[in-house]
């Protein structure tokens, strides 16, 4: 549970940094704001929420597995996400099948497209369905570990 918490910590603090030397930059090349702040605000929690799921992905690999392989294994499903998505961008199911896409909202335009985001569902929902595979995984991950000390 605590390597959980401080891999919360390490997210959060990883963004807050993108973040801040993101807007440094972008006030610096550019001085007209190019999303209004509630736009941002959905970008950084889709892009807080996908993180945390990868890394839970990753954290529940690695207890069945060798480290290196669930790592290959993770980037090989946020390569194949990113790169199969862009075809399909009218199946809904493939957004929640392929979430780690959800992470780079500005770009495949989820924030923007009103039209895009009546196929792939509403924002509460996407959110929903993040936070309960994290939960999801972090409770196999507790019962995982329970059962490795036990034996």
């Amino acid at each position: 549970m605590s390597k959980a918490i401080h891999m919360w910590w390490v997210v959060l603090v990883l963004v807050f940094s993108q973040l801040m030397v993101s807007t440094f930059f972008q006030t610096i090349l550019d001085s007209n704001p190019v999303l209004e702040l509630t736009h941002l605000f959905e970008g950084i929690l889709f892009y807080v929420l996908t993180i945390m799921a990868i890394l839970s992905i990753q954290t529940i690999l690695e207890l069945y597995m060798k480290s290196q392989l669930a790592f290959i294994l993770t980037n090989c499903y946020v390569l194949l996400s990113i790169t199969i998505i862009e075809g399909f961008s009218q199946k809904k199911v493939l957004f929640h099948v392929f979430f780690p896409n959800l992470s780079m909202s500005f770009r495949n335009g989820i924030i923007v497209n009103p039209n895009l985001q009546e196929i792939i569902g509403q924002f509460n929902e996407l959110r929903l369905f993040l936070v309960v595979i994290i939960l999801f995984l972090l409770c196999l991950s507790v019962i995982r570990i329970k059962k490795i000390e036990l034996m």
